[in-house]
């Protein structure tokens, strides 16, 4: 059996035994099955069902699949409780009056291959954050979407979150996780010792606000309309919200192709209502990423390019952060 055809059957297993939990007296019959790519840890589906679950006054004919796979980063390793926690996270957020769309109804499915997620399915097309993509996403309409996120309060939601009680907390663990099996490496050296530098005290302590924890392009659709959809909530967690910036501007010094991106990334932010955001903050939490792909590079298979890259990016970042 090729992997995909595995991944498929295991996809329509996790899906008959989803509808029927969601709707035991229903009959769906499921028209189509089709893989539509592979992410770091996910392989995805989408499913095409007759006559549809209700869902107050509208039918879900068209639904997603989520396969964990097997050969997922070593980082990110999971005994199913992020797929679990994305189900109870999902309906929530939908109903929390966010200016964005999630899948409004989810079902996490434990199988022997591991917990398979399915949802509601999004339209939109995919965006880029350059300003000459077709469909492209700005500072400004990002910056809502984070500051009303981080302006929700944890027990508002209730939420199913892993993750840090304050956001010196977040970056305390991201100085140890940096220092832990650090390798020998000038670069690496150089952006360790500028975390230890710049780590950002804890007065007063800021409590930690709820993350999508990958708000990297591939995880944002757009339609016809303009509304934005964000997807793949895996790794939400509590925590800083400069984490969920600097996951997004990536420490590049133009994001989203301008040089104050960053700017007004920020100012986007804070009208939207989200808590204050230091750049340095975005940069300390940059720079712990750096290391992390530093560390990945290092560690895994000969790849001089991504290597270099990554090393370079770190000098750069953790340079103009000094300046």
């Amino acid at each position: 059996m090729t992997e995909a055809l595995g991944w498929k059957r295991i996809a329509e297993r996790a899906l008959r035994q989803a509808l029927h939990e969601a709707d035991p007296g229903s009959e769906q019959t499921v028209e189509r099955l089709e893989e539509l790519g592979r992410g770091a840890c996910r392989a995805v589906f989408r499913a095409r069902i007759d006559p549809g679950l209700v869902l107050g006054r509208e039918r879900l004919r068209d639904l997603v699949v989520l396969v964990p796979r097997d050969e997922a980063p070593t980082s990110a390793p999971d005994d199913g409780g992020r797929a679990r926690r994305e189900a109870l996270l999902l309906p929530r957020l939908a109903r929390a009056g966010l200016p964005f769309r999630v899948p409004r109804w989810a079902s996490a499915v434990p199988l022997e291959d591991g917990v398979v997620l399915v949802q509601e399915h999004l339209a939109g097309r995919r965006i880029s954050f350059e300003p000459d993509a077709a469909a492209r996403i700005g500072p400004e309409a990002l910056g809502e979407v984070l500051g009303r996120l981080h302006a929700l309060a944890p027990e508002e939601l209730d939420l199913p979150c892993a993750g840090f009680v304050t956001q010196h907390e977040h970056g305390l663990a991201a100085l140890a996780e940096s220092e832990s099996a650090a390798p020998a490496d000038r670069g690496y050296t150089a952006g360790l010792e500028w975390l230890r530098e710049h780590l950002l005290p804890e007065l007063p302590a800021r409590p930690s606000v709820p993350l999508h924890g990958d708000l990297v392009a591939r995880n944002l659709l757009v339609d016809e309309h303009g509304s934005i959809a964000v997807l793949d909530w895996e790794f939400a967690h509590l925590g800083d919200p400069a984490f969920d910036l600097a996951i997004v501007t990536q420490g590049v010094a133009r994001p989203f192709g301008a040089a104050d991106g960053l700017e007004r990334l920020l100012a986007a932010h804070a009208a939207a209502g989200g808590p204050a955001i230091e750049p340095e903050s975005v940069r300390f939490h940059a720079i712990a990423l750096h290391l992390r792909w530093l560390r990945r590079a290092l560690g895994g298979p000969p790849d001089g390019r991504r290597m270099a890259d990554v090393a370079r990016r770190l000098e750069e970042l953790a340079g103009a952060a000094s300046g």
